[in-house]
């Protein structure tokens, strides 16, 4: 029996409704399925790119607030080579919500099977259960046990906030689609309140505090958001999970973004303490140390980081500038001389030990004091 190929669509959202949800309920059943099983899922996201000020931004799109048209069905079917589609419409309700989910084979576009959940916002996880065994069912799909039972796990049992973390993670997953590029009227703040709702809403869920971490990071890469919102989402969060390495981590990066070194030095430091087991904190924090001219702070961490790193060795490089910045070069080349003793084969350590043999030969030479060249004539006859 052959398992066909999927595309599931975002739910697209009625009047009054967060599109958030539609968008990240499908995802959420398209995810569960391609991670647990071998079945060729697709997730399909309704972009559009939009010109603001001379620049090409990405934009979700609701394209409706029913069910697609059948034959936008068609061109989805002809362009992307799928078997089975997943498409539908979510609606805010006085009892929670209603979901009209539609199953459409290739071989059928206008007969798509239509099936309506109204529940409770209790009712959530049932209902997200139901959906992934029947689009599996459709797809002819085998679920493992992980997704057969009766109850799936969730990491929560709060339904109300499991729907606020997929409400926040969408905001993560459009900075990531867009590669940053979002739009200009795109403010995350309203996703990182409704994250840290769900912190307080379930501290045992660890999703909301990751995906709030990961947020963040991310408007402090892209400069998305503005300064304050981010610091302050950050700082609740580290009050919520003083003992996580994220948020002070993510804190120590927005600082140094904001140029505020010294604080950002303060936080690199508390994410070490609380992860002292991983390079790339002490990097980080050898690094801003490094701006502050605290070189022997930095020495020390870039060591500690070589000690940590696989056969690369990333921090050599910075230790090197470090070295070369206190007028030691010529500490340089036995360091990457040790790397290769350890790892013959490190093509890299071999090269970087070359240049840096030249580099201490030449600034040798160039310190030594010029002599008077003397000739020796030679007289013929």
């Amino acid at each position: 029996m052959r398992v066909l190929k999927v595309a599931v669509l975002p739910l697209n959202a009625g009047e009054g409704t967060k599109p958030q949800i539609g968008r990240q309920i499908s995802a959420f059943v398209a995810d569960q399925l391609r991670s647990n099983t071998e079945a060729d899922i697709q997730s399909v996201s309704f972009l559009t790119q939009v010109d603001q000020d001379g620049v090409q931004r990405t934009a979700f799109v609701n394209i409706s607030d029913g069910l697609i048209e059948a034959g936008q069905l068609k061109d989805l079917f002809d362009q992307s080579g799928v078997d089975l589609s997943m498409d539908g419409t979510v609606k805010e309700t006085e009892k929670g919500y209603e979901l009209t989910v539609r199953y459409t084979h290739k071989d059928n576009i206008e007969g798509g099977e239509v099936v309506v959940h109204d529940f409770a916002v209790a009712e959530t996880f049932s209902v997200i259960t139901t959906l992934i065994k029947k689009l599996a069912s459709e797809a002819k799909i085998g679920l493992p046990e992980l997704l057969s039972g009766e109850k799936m796990e969730f990491g929560t049992d709060n339904a109300e906030v499991f729907l606020k973390f997929l409400e926040g993670y969408d905001a993560l997953n459009y900075i990531q689609q867009a590669n940053g590029l979002v739009a200009r009227e795109f403010n995350p703040e309203g996703a990182l309140n409704t994250l840290l709702e769900a912190i307080e809403g379930d501290k045992e869920f660890e999703g909301p505090y990751q995906v709030l971490v990961g947020l963040c990071r991310a408007c402090t890469a892209y400069q998305i958001g503005n300064f304050e919102t981010i610091e302050k989402s950050l700082l609740k969060a580290t009050e919520i999970e003083p003992n996580d390495f994220g948020g002070f981590y993510a804190l120590a990066e927005l600082y140094q973004a904001a140029n505020q070194v010294p604080k950002a030095i303060d936080y690199f430091e508390k994410a070490a303490q609380l992860n002292p087991e991983d390079p790339a904190i002490l990097n980080r924090l050898g690094n801003a140390q490094a701006q502050m001219n605290m070189f022997v702070n930095a020495e020390r961490n870039f060591k500690k980081a070589i000690e940590l790193e696989g056969p690369e060795k990333p921090s050599m490089d910075f230790l090197a500038g470090v070295l070369s910045a206190t007028g030691r070069n010529h500490e340089i080349p036995a360091l990457w001389k040790d790397i290769i003793d350890k790892d013959s084969q490190n093509a890299n350590a071999h090269a970087k030990y070359a240049v840096s043999l030249i580099q201490t030969v030449r600034k040798k030479t160039a310190s030594e004091p010029s002599k008077p060249v003397s000739k020796s004539w030679k007289i013929t006859s």
